[in-house]
């Protein structure tokens, strides 16, 4: 039978494309030891033609808990297990049948939280005392995870998985998110000029309070 890694010539122009060693493993279904000497039998041909290997580390599902718990009791939280099995599921990588049904749940749950304004929640962390809370979804936020500021979201997340842009928690918002007969895209452009104008009046009111104090 022949070896999934036979063609030289593909698995050449696998490692140019930039695919490392675990990718190229799925990709043609084998082990990435089986890879790692496959090309290493390769390497003087890579050289001669100056093909390199890419050693870029894929994403883990750590990367989808983007707060530095450090040793707290909050890193083995059940809200955090869930966001790891989320990280997996948007990564592509399989989940169990079990693991899979506890995500759906949280994921149900966090879809219906009549709680919440708006109805929708999304995870954020407060530090080490307050830790994990569910708070109201805003339609900026990607995911069920709200991003820290400051740090660089760089979650490829499926369309499928991306929650949608509803809803909005202000009457004014409410109004322009049911004019259904405008794309999606067009109704949050225009409920994010709203927020810019409601923001720039707050700055302007602002010294003309703190005059009138």
């Amino acid at each position: 039978m022949t070896s999934p890694l036979a063609d030289e010539e593909e698995l050449l122009r696998l490692v140019a494309d930039g695919l490392s060693q675990v990718q190229i493993a799925r990709v043609k279904n084998v082990s990435k030891q089986a890879v790692a000497r496959r090309l290493k039998n390769l390497a003087p041909l890579m050289e001669a033609r100056g093909i390199q290997l890419s050693y870029s580390r894929q994403p883990k599902w750590g990367d989808w808990i983007p707060w530095p718990l450090g040793q707290t009791h909050w890193r083995n939280h059940y809200v955090i297990k869930m966001l790891r099995l989320l990280g997996r599921k948007f990564e592509g990588r399989a989940l169990d049948e079990s693991e899979q049904a506890r995500l759906d749940r949280f994921i149900a749950a966090l879809d219906d939280m009549p709680e919440l304004p708006g109805g929708r929640g999304v995870v954020t962390y407060r530090g080490p005392d307050e830790g994990v809370r569910i708070v109201p979804r805003r339609p900026w936020d990607r995911g069920y995870i709200r991003w820290p500021e400051g740090v660089e979201d760089t979650r490829l997340m499926p369309p499928k998985l991306v929650m949608p842009d509803e809803p909005y928690m202000d009457e004014h918002e409410l109004k322009i998110a049911a004019l259904t007969d405008l794309p999606a895209s067009e109704r949050h452009a225009r409920i994010i000029r709203l927020r810019e104008a409601r923001s720039n009046r707050d700055r302007v009111d602002m010294p003309r309070q703190a005059e009138a104090g």
